[in-house]
């Protein structure tokens, strides 16, 4: 057996792309070190992983994706040390596609590792990552779907990337339960590189030995802009903007001012946090039965306070009409930072503000 691959498959809105940013920034200082993080580009193991699993994302294939999982085992396999693998698209894997990983990485001792988030604010965060990658359905469907889904078989898709009872189980099928690695979210009020922390451990590296100071990315959403960005979403759905055009200037560029508005807080309806109770404890019981090597605390998976703020799906006419606004200034703005881009393509779509219509209306049916 070689040297190690650690392979973090998720959980997705765990703090994995703060994880990665982070990987790829001392991907140079990793090396000195003796440890490899693959790839020139940021999106080097996203691109991997929609290779392993033969899959698009929104329906697009960008070109760097194929061969990507074969170029990352055989730099792996030729360097002399251990390696990670990084992306939360690994977690929604078949079994058939885990066993592909592992007989491609039979070279290696593969160790497994999840980041685990309690399931109560997981869920605003899941929402407002949907919206922010073309999503429509509102808040409160969302939360029926996924909770009538719990323990479907095979597994709905939110589970499949989220269910970590189920995600380990089905990626830590056959390995040594020592080698699997569950390192629990900290709450809201830990110090802010604990996470960073707690995963340096697990990889043998020195946390206090790299460069910290990575931009806060992909940050939530306030229910007020999420809410405008649904209705964005479902105004346009028709326009059929391509998935490069819509990620640059919406996802990248639109959802990123926004996020940076700090907007009140989506809230979590309380018969919902009450199931989320429910499902967790259940969730902790079922792996504390396993032996697995948990880096953390498990209790910090069950929830402790329900989020509150606003309702994405009912807002205050002010707060929606002050969100709409700001979505049209940053659409200006970004269209001034990106020149190429044909208006025809996104400004003359995007511009055609359905949450901005759906406020007048609702201002002029107030009025009358």
């Amino acid at each position: 057996m070689g040297d190690t691959v650690y392979v973090h498959v998720g959980g997705p809105k765990t703090g994995t792309t703060y994880l990665q940013q982070l990987l790829f920034r001392n991907r140079d200082r990793l090396r000195e070190s003796g440890m490899l993080y693959w790839g020139d580009a940021v999106r080097s193991h996203f691109w991997a992983a929609q290779d392993l699993r033969r899959v698009k994302f929104n329906g697009y294939k960008d070109p760097h994706v194929a061969g990507a999982w074969k170029r990352m085992v055989a730099d792996i396999e030729r360097w002399p040390g251990p390696a990670i693998i990084d992306h939360e698209l690994f977690a929604a894997a078949s079994r058939a596609q885990i066993n592909r990983a592992f007989d491609d990485l039979r070279f290696a001792e593969i160790h497994l590792v999840w980041t685990a988030r309690d399931l109560a604010r997981l869920l605003p965060a899941a929402w407002q990552e949907r919206v922010k990658n073309r999503g429509t359905l509102t808040f409160h469907d969302f939360l029926k779907k996924v909770r009538a889904a719990v323990n479907r078989t095979p597994p709905h898709p939110f589970w499949r990337f989220h269910d970590t009872p189920e995600v380990l189980a089905r990626w830590g099928r056959g390995l040594p339960a020592d080698r699997v690695h569950l390192i629990t979210v900290p709450p809201p009020d830990a110090p802010q590189d604990l996470l960073w922390r707690r995963f340096a451990g697990v990889l043998g590296l020195d946390p206090d030995a790299y460069d910290l100071e990575v931009a806060r990315s992909n940050r939530s959403l306030g229910a007020a802009e999420a809410g405008v960005l649904r209705h964005l979403n479902e105004m346009t759905a028709e326009a059929n903007v391509p998935w490069p055009v819509y990620a640059a200037n919406v996802k990248h560029g639109l959802a990123t001012a926004l996020a940076g508005r700090g907007g009140q807080s989506i809230e979590l309806p309380a018969e919902d946090f009450a199931w989320t109770l429910d499902w967790s404890h259940d969730a902790v019981q079922k792996l504390s039965a396993r032996d697995y090597d948990v880096v953390g605390d498990l209790a910090e998976l069950v929830p402790t306070a329900r989020p509150t703020g606003q309702d994405p799906d009912d807002l205050p006419l002010d707060a929606l009409a002050d969100a709409a606004m700001a979505t049209l200034a940053a659409l200006v703005n970004i269209t001034m930072h990106r020149p190429a881009v044909s208006p025809t393509s996104t400004g003359r779509h995007l511009m055609a503000s359905g949450p901005l219509r759906r406020a007048v209306e609702r201002i002029n049916r107030r009025s009358n």
